[in-house]
């Protein structure tokens, strides 16, 4: 199972430049999905899919970068742990 964590093409531009280049976040980000037809959220347009310890890296990056990317990326992660 994967946590994925929507974001905006903002957001995950912004993450993508503070991540170590070669790191698994930075992979992750990279690798984001266009969900535009499948999300019925107006702001959420890609959806990072990661394990747990990358979206916690990934969490880490939007609290120092990116405050409006941490409510959705905890979300995602308690979702992930409830479903555990």
């Amino acid at each position: 199972m994967v946590v994925l964590i929507p974001l905006t093409h903002e957001w995950r531009d912004r993450l993508l430049a503070r991540a170590p280049k070669g790191s698994h976040a930075a992979a992750a980000l990279n690798t984001a999905v266009d969900v535009t037809r499948y999300v019925f959220r107006p702001y959420i347009e890609l959806s990072v899919a990661c394990d747990e310890d990358t979206a916690e890296l990934i969490l880490r990056l939007a609290k120092a970068h990116c405050p409006e990317a941490v409510e959705e990326i905890e979300k995602a992660l308690r979702l992930f742990r409830k479903m555990q």
